[in-house]
């Protein structure tokens, strides 16, 4: 073999050296958790995908899409129109949590993890007992994304902040639009209505007609109350994404204004979602647009991308 060809061959194994040695842990719980041997070197799958971004990635605008409460403000830079829900308390701690006086309902979030989420509603005594709980454990847990890889979260520094929650007058939560977007092109996109209530999901291909998905508990008869808003929510979620080769993002849509949700670059983690879905997600998703392959070239990267086609 030429000398061209063992450079990319070497390249190819060091790959895998990274993967198997920074990328053990993330690549471990892949496995576990899907059954199955990943192959983050040359990935096809969504799931592939999302672990090769976990080793490979190190794209610096990760760390504040991350943080909940910096997104907030990359959101703004990105898109000065987006609307923000009110943040009613913020705190490293939360001895001096205004519980009497602060102004429901609220979200009460932790900015460095995912899921860690608190709705006070009341002012019950069971609604103390739970948000008592919740910070407790939400103190004592160990940084969010060790296991999975998520490496992003790893220098975030912990705060607590209350959202204002979004209702619409009937007191129902407003739509919840997720758009996903490689390299400014629309690949997925579903909308989740009153999930605590009477739980609607539709799903899209990238030319927005209905994709059948195998998510159970949810009904599919149901049109979006904002669709007609549908060219504005995606052009807003376009400059949110930017150029990233791969984003979630989540928006909200309450009397007729455009709300930021988040940006979400690991979805599921890359092991949770419908195939339908991962499907659609993986075939518009470029790693070679990502970051990793736009820094300064070396050998080591220029035959690995070659490898990828």
């Amino acid at each position: 073999m030429n000398s061209r060809g063992d450079r990319s061959l070497l390249a190819l194994a060091l790959a895998w050296v990274i993967t198997l040695t920074v990328g053990l842990r993330p690549y471990i719980y892949h496995a576990t958790r899907t059954r199955s041997i990943p192959n983050p070197v040359i990935p096809g799958s969504f799931s592939d995908k999302v672990l090769w971004r976990k080793i490979f990635d190190r794209n610096p605008v990760f760390v504040p899409m991350t943080d909940k409460l910096e997104a907030r403000k990359l959101a703004l830079q990105r898109c000065p129109d987006i609307l923000l829900p009110d943040i009613l308390w913020e705190d490293e701690n939360t001895e001096e949590f205004p519980f009497d006086s602060i102004e429901l309902p609220v979200v009460v979030k932790v900015n460095n993890g995912s899921g860690w989420n608190f709705f006070l509603r009341d002012r019950s005594p069971e609604q103390r007992v739970g948000l008592d709980r919740f910070f407790q454990v939400m103190r004592t847990r160990k940084r969010y994304g060790r296991k999975n890889g998520e490496w992003a979260y790893r220098p975030l520094k912990r705060r607590f902040f209350a959202e204002r929650e979004l209702v619409d007058s009937c007191g129902l939560p407003p739509d919840d639009y997720k758009l996903y977007f490689s390299n400014g092109r629309l690949t997925q996109m579903h909308v989740a209505h009153d999930r605590w209530g009477d739980r609607a999901l539709v799903n899209y291909g990238p030319d927005l007609k209905v994709v059948p998905v195998d998510e159970v508990g949810w009904r599919r008869d149901y049109v979006p109350r904002d669709w007609h808003m549908i060219d504005q929510i995606m052009g807003t979620c376009r400059k949110l994404a930017g150029d990233l080769d791969f984003v979630r993002i989540d928006v909200y849509v309450r009397a007729g204004q455009i709300y930021f949700g988040e940006f979400t670059l690991y979805p599921g983690s890359g092991i949770m979602g419908s195939a339908t879905a991962t499907e659609l997600r993986a075939a518009g998703w470029d790693i070679s647009l990502s970051h990793y392959f736009r820094e300064p070239s070396n050998w080591f990267r220029r035959h690995y991308l070659s490898w990828l086609g």
